[in-house]
């Protein structure tokens, strides 16, 4: 039952019909020609007309249409596997032969056992059957290779089809990325532009320097446009001034204390890995308290690099700071994991000591190419 199944699953429906109606078709006329040659009692004289109608025509349809319909899906599957023609030839070839022994054999076998009392099957018997199939294999063999050649036909030609309109989804992807992209680019050069322009119709000092200072974010971000990777010197330049300008907000309810090895200052980390870490403690941490301290440590170790995030803010429900508003996670562990694999560790936790804890552990390479940011001092 399951393969039967598994059959009307690999079946395509158009091919279905192909089959079904080119072999009506000629066994249609195969029975009007042996009608005709019945009435003028040429052949079939001794044959009842049911029994010319049944064996004939009936039972030869049915036994054709099925074994048809398995050439059907081994067309589709020869295609698939782009099988070539010095592999299908013979194998058509040998299938034509087996479809009109299994057509005319049973049919053979079926019509003597009705029509001749004591027939016995016997090895003489099927051979001089085999023999006289030889009269009529050009039929069959025409019927097979018509139907064959038509099937091929129809699933290259769906084959075409397939190809043509994937290729115009992808050509659609391709047309919507580029378009995204330039949107991308506009959005963030047009804020850049127009914070520089506010600024110089800004007459009070601090907010021209901090409109000053985030367009020079923002120009820095726009910098590692593309970019997997970037020296954790700069990593931390970039925080500082993500800091200074979160500064302005909070004032000196936030402390943020750095621990960073000087080893670890020219190895290579995925780009903006720290801001949303320092985000989300500002985020959650100050929601019950009114002073925040965040330690940003990181320290080398042969090739791997250890990086905590720590802040004394209230104790976190993790699963539910990624399901419902942390993004900014859920986006680092899915960057590490495609950038690292199974090579890195990324662990939150929230402390005994009451603190709560982001810690990651990742291999360490270093590159040639300078950075985008100039140096900056860390003081322990």
């Amino acid at each position: 039952m399951k393969s039967t199944n598994g059959m009307f699953k690999k079946l395509d429906v158009n091919a279905v019909k192909i089959v079904v109606g080119f072999y009506t078709v000629s066994e249609l006329i195969h029975l009007v020609r042996s009608a005709y040659l019945k009435n003028m009692g040429v052949a079939y004289v001794d044959l009842p007309w049911n029994h010319l109608i049944g064996f004939y025509f009936l039972m030869d349809w049915v036994i054709f249409i099925a074994l048809m319909l398995w050439v059907s899906i081994f067309v589709k599957y020869s295609l698939v596997k782009n099988m070539g023609w010095n592999q299908l030839i013979p194998i058509h070839f040998i299938g034509s032969l087996l479809v009109s022994i299994m057509i005319k054999l049973p049919i053979n076998i079926s019509y003597d056992l009705i029509y001749h009392p004591g027939f016995t099957l016997s090895f003489g018997y099927i051979k001089h059957r085999l023999l006289e199939m030889l009269a009529i294999i050009d039929l069959n063999f025409v019927n097979y290779f018509a139907i064959v050649s038509l099937l091929y036909l129809y699933f290259y030609l769906e084959r075409q089809k397939s190809y043509k309109v994937r290729e115009s989804k992808l050509n659609q992807l391709a047309t919507d990325s580029k378009l995204r992209a330039l949107q991308y680019q506009i959005r963030p050069h047009f804020l850049f532009n127009a914070l520089n322009s506010i600024s110089t119709l800004t007459e009070n000092l601090k907010a021209r320097d901090s409109i000053s200072d985030l367009a020079d974010l923002l120009k820095n971000y726009l910098e590692l446009e593309d970019k997997q990777f970037i020296r954790v010197r700069d990593e931390v330049h970039l925080l500082k001034k993500y800091l200074k300008i979160i500064r302005l907000r909070y004032g000196g309810r936030i402390h943020v204390r750095f621990e960073i090895e000087i080893q670890t200052l020219e190895v290579w980390i995925p780009v903006l890995l720290l801001q949303p870490l320092v985000e989300n403690a500002i985020k959650h941490g100050l929601s019950n308290k009114s002073h925040l301290e965040i330690l940003i440590k990181m320290t080398k170790e042969s090739d791997e690099i250890q990086i905590i995030v720590q802040n004394d803010g209230k104790p976190i429900d993790f699963s539910q700071l990624i399901h419902n508003n942390g993004m900014g996670l859920s986006n680092i562990q899915s960057r590490l994991r495609l950038l690292f694999g199974k090579t890195h560790k990324f662990s939150m936790l929230n402390a005994k000591n009451g603190k709560v804890e982001f810690k990651m552990v990742l291999p360490t390479f270093r590159r040639t190419k300078p950075g985008n940011f100039p140096p900056i001092e860390v003081h322990h």
